[in-house]
């Protein structure tokens, strides 16, 4: 919903009657109940208020501290950026006063990204989360990248070297190196004939 907000540019007097029309079966009624509880339609509600009674009749504070408590410890693990900001942002909504400061919000979403991407952001000193995640976003894309191109490397046939044939050993008292390529049940193959000494003082 705070996503919407900031696309649409929901004023703050605004933000409650603007999310109340979303409301459906159990949490119309709830809202039509509470409204008139809070001080019926004359009377403005900030959406702190309305936030705050919300969570409390949909959310049991078990249930709100077992969110905060994730969210405190919450990490990126095998997930892509992408999903953990999208975790990171469910969850912040039960610990207001870890991203109500920006740059709090920004540290702890770079603290729980997995450590080979976190290690490429520390020395940039990134003071809001949108930069911490448009650069991790960066960094996982260049690895993935990265990545994809070693596994082509690694596929690429190789030449095997053989021992080549002793017959050059005829070549008494000389030193001769052959590079031969052959076709081998469809491999390429480069045999290297070794380098052969052969003292001929016997003969």
């Amino acid at each position: 919903m705070e996503g919407i907000f900031r696309t649409d540019r929901v004023p703050n007097d605004r933000k409650v009657d603007f999310a109340t029309q979303c409301l459906e079966g159990e949490a119309e009624y709830w809202w039509e109940g509470t409204r008139l509880a809070l001080g019926g339609e004359d009377t403005t509600i900030s959406w702190e208020d309305f936030t705050k009674a919300f969570n409390t009749q949909f959310f049991p504070r078990s249930f709100q501290a077992k969110m905060r408590d994730d969210f405190i410890h919450i990490s990126q693990s095998d997930s892509t950026v992408m999903d953990y900001a999208g975790r990171f942002n469910q969850l912040s909504r039960f610990a207001k006063h870890y991203v109500d400061d920006e740059e709090l919000k920004a540290e702890h979403f770079q603290r729980g990204l997995r450590l080979n991407i976190r290690s490429k952001l520390a020395p940039l000193e990134l003071a809001t989360y949108k930069d911490v995640l448009e650069r991790a976003i960066k960094v996982e894309r260049y690895k993935l990248e990265r990545d994809t191109q070693g596994v082509h490397q690694q596929k690429r046939p190789k030449f095997t070297e053989f021992q080549g044939s002793r017959e050059c050993a005829s070549y008494a008292g000389k030193r001769d190196t052959y590079g031969v390529i052959v076709l081998h049940r469809g491999i390429l193959h480069l045999i290297i004939e070794h380098v052969i000494y052969v003292d001929n003082e016997d003969t």
